[in-house]
């Protein structure tokens, strides 16, 4: 028998690449972010407000376009509706409890 730990990681369902992107101020809030979530992986975003872990979470969902980079795939275009996230299995909790898919 395998354990939970020991299970190789599945195959890459996230890859991002060289990310940047602006904030709400025209203000660059990443720069060259690149990452890998593989199957059976869940990826935690946390930090200090204003360090730029709203702007990766939104432009990870497509509601924020970056300014360089590629934001690995996601279900549907930039700015895809939350039923075709909820379909894909992928889940936002937002910073602000009042900040959902609608007011990202």
């Amino acid at each position: 028998m395998v354990r939970q730990s020991e299970k190789m990681p599945g195959e890459a369902l996230l890859c991002v690449s060289g990310l940047s992107a602006l904030d709400k101020k025209g203000l660059p809030a990443l720069k060259d972010v690149s990452l890998e979530v593989r199957g059976g992986e869940i990826l935690g975003i946390a930090g200090v407000s204003g360090n730029g872990q709203a702007e990766l979470s939104q432009a990870l969902c497509g509601t924020l376009k970056p300014s360089a980079g590629h934001p690995g795939r996601r279900p549907g275009p930039h700015g895809a509706s939350p039923s075709e996230f909820a379909a894909a299995n992928v889940g936002r909790v937002p910073e602000d409890r009042h900040g959902g898919w609608w007011a990202s």
